[in-house]
């Protein structure tokens, strides 16, 4: 079995697209990415102490660190960028994270698959 860890280039067999299109045509799977996104965004903001406030402005980051960045830092609900940040979030408990649950029944096929194709050769 061999899973690719480059899901930026799309290193996963077309899934970013898949799943982007598959976001735009489900109203009700992209309404909880924007949850997932508004949700990840105002946790990560709230994390953020004063001191590390002070470091963010130094370097001008702001931007990168507001609550309206998704997960990955997205700014696009309708978009994805790394499928490993999804799973990620949603399996530190975001049910809302769709694209994570996707991803994670995606690996789990696989696995599945390379699990019967390992015991039919045995």
């Amino acid at each position: 079995l061999e899973l690719s860890a480059d899901e930026s280039s799309d290193g996963g067999g077309g899934s970013i697209k898949q799943f982007e299109d598959r976001l735009q045509q489900e109203t009700v799977a992209l309404d909880s990415m924007k949850q997932a996104h508004c949700r990840y965004g105002q946790q990560r903001y709230d994390l953020i102490t004063k001191e590390d406030w002070k470091f963010i402005q130094n370097r001008k980051w702001e931007a990168a660190f507001s609550q309206e960045r998704g997960v990955a830092g997205i700014r696009n609900p309708s978009g994805i960028k790394c499928l490993h940040s999804h799973t990620a979030h949603y399996w530190s408990g975001c049910k809302y994270n769709v694209v994570g649950q996707w991803t994670s029944d995606q690996v789990q096929r696989l696995l599945d698959e390379a699990q019967s194709s390992t015991d039919m050769k045995s």
